[in-house]
């Protein structure tokens, strides 16, 4: 996909966005693929394009239980901050204690993970 189609698919999914403000108001991604008319390949190679696009181009959207959504209010946005900080955290851990599991191979350097 080239920059000018980019930039065209962005603009469609911010406009579908402003009719989605709040979580419950959320689209799920397979209707916001559907409304996009999105067909990248497979269905999972579309959506991980689609979420690795919005996640690159639109920052301010946020992503619920419900799907993809506009924040009404700094509430909104601090749930779905504390959730990627929850996710973060979770993946960091899981990365220390596999380190831990095998101290031949990483020594020390589990100990040293939040510097990388």
């Amino acid at each position: 996909m080239n920059n000018a189609e980019t930039t065209r698919l962005i603009y469609r999914i911010s406009t579908i966005l402003t009719d989605h403000r709040g979580p419950g108001n959320a689209i799920a991604r397979r209707e916001l693929r559907r409304a996009l008319r999105i067909t990248f390949g497979d269905d999972e190679t579309s959506d991980r394009e689609m979420r690795a696009m919005i996640k690159k181009h639109l920052p301010g959207v946020c992503y619920g239980s419900r799907g993809y959504y506009l924040p009404r209010d700094k509430g909104e946005a601090d749930k779905t901050l504390d959730q990627n900080r929850k996710r973060a955290l979770s993946l960091f851990e899981a990365s220390s204690n596999l380190r831990k599991a095998y101290p031949d191979w990483y020594g020390n350097e589990a100990q040293m993970e939040l510097f990388n």
